[in-house]
């Protein structure tokens, strides 16, 4: 994985720069080894750390293969923050640019060890995610996807795929920062896990989420229904918004599942609450069951049907979870939709 490496940021101290250029070398070196053995094709990486985060950013974006352009960046989502962004700069992914915001190396706070071990933890999800992209792309999985997604198996999908892509990220993450970061529990050193660093509060972020999400969800539905939303603007906020919490959804499950810690939304802060059996534990269930089991990072030779299992059960957990909001969504020609909305389950 042929690498480049800049630093822009006078908020980052010497030290840290250099923690930053080790960090990316050791993962870019393990993640080649993983990527030869999957024979994907090589990716060219450019890696950036920036206190300009957005507007280096919005200036490496491209525009989607109909030269529609891309949505103004923002780092705001669901449940937080970005912090980092992989933005292709070929259309077969082969050349990717990384931006790392400053924000998490900045200062001396960016020196301490529990900083240490998230950014190396950034840097390793970061760097997974163009192994991926170019595998879809050399696999020929992505021949005849259209970007921007128009469709709701696109849509759909294409939340599916994003899903996936930080679920896995975060399991090599994870594999990456246990054999180099250690813990102590009583006294007594072991490989670090990322439930260590993010785990408690990412079940406060989750059981947030998720009771934003009712009465929110079923509300933008009624909106609609009540003449105060067009069904437009409806349905995109709320494919936005589902979309976003399967994000926080995929890093919580890896954690937990890296750590070999019990079903997250078994736990007492999320169970009960109404989004959650109502909406979003069921299906997320029987997409976990696939993701779980298939491979995070697959041959080339066998990433089509993988890949195929893994869409399609995503699917069918988005179009259970709109169901009950009332929500029947049906393609029609020209990449259309039709979209039956009825009173949501509250």
């Amino acid at each position: 994985m042929p690498l480049t490496i800049q630093v822009t940021a006078p908020s980052v101290p010497q030290e840290t720069r250099d923690t930053f250029k080790q960090y990316a070398e050791l993962v870019a070196a393990a993640f080649e080894m993983a990527r030869v053995d999957a024979q994907i094709p090589e990716v060219e990486l450019d890696l950036l750390l920036t206190d300009t985060f957005v507007d280096d950013v919005q200036r490496l974006m491209r525009p989607f293969a109909e030269e529609t352009l891309a949505q103004p960046f923002t780092t705001d989502r669901v449940g937080g923050t970005t912090v980092a962004k992989n933005l292709p700069q070929s259309d077969d992914h082969s050349k990717v640019a990384i931006v790392f915001s400053s924000a998490l190396w900045k200062g001396a706070e960016g020196t301490q060890p529990s900083a240490r071990a998230e950014q190396l933890a950034v840097v390793a999800h970061e760097l997974a995610h163009p192994l991926f992209d170019r595998a879809r792309h050399a696999a020929g999985v992505m021949k005849g996807v259209k970007v921007p997604s128009r469709s709701s198996s696109e849509v759909m999908r294409s939340s599916t795929r994003t899903a996936w892509d930080e679920y896995r990220a975060e399991i090599l993450a994870d594999a990456v920062a246990r054999s180099i970061c250690s813990a102590s529990d009583d006294g007594k050193a072991r490989p670090l896990r990322l439930w260590d660093l993010w785990g408690e509060a990412g079940m406060t972020t989750l059981a947030d989420v998720i009771r934003k999400a009712h009465p929110a969800w079923p509300d933008l539905v009624d909106s609609y229904r009540k003449y105060r939303l067009n069904l437009g603007d409806m349905w995109r906020q709320v494919v936005s918004s589902i979309d976003q919490t399967f994000t926080i959804f995929a890093h919580v499950q890896a954690h937990a599942d890296a750590a070999d810690l019990p079903d997250p939304l078994a736990d007492e802060s999320v169970i009960d609450l109404p989004a959650a059996r109502l909406y979003l534990c069921g299906p997320w269930r029987d997409f976990r069951a696939v993701i779980q089991q298939e491979p995070k990072l697959p041959s080339i030779e066998k990433l089509p049907a993988i890949e195929e299992r893994v869409v399609a059960a995503g699917e069918t957990m988005f179009r259970n979870i709109i169901r009950p909001l009332g929500l029947t969504v049906r393609d029609m020609p020209h990449r259309t939709l039709h979209i039956d909305v009825t009173a949501p389950i509250r």
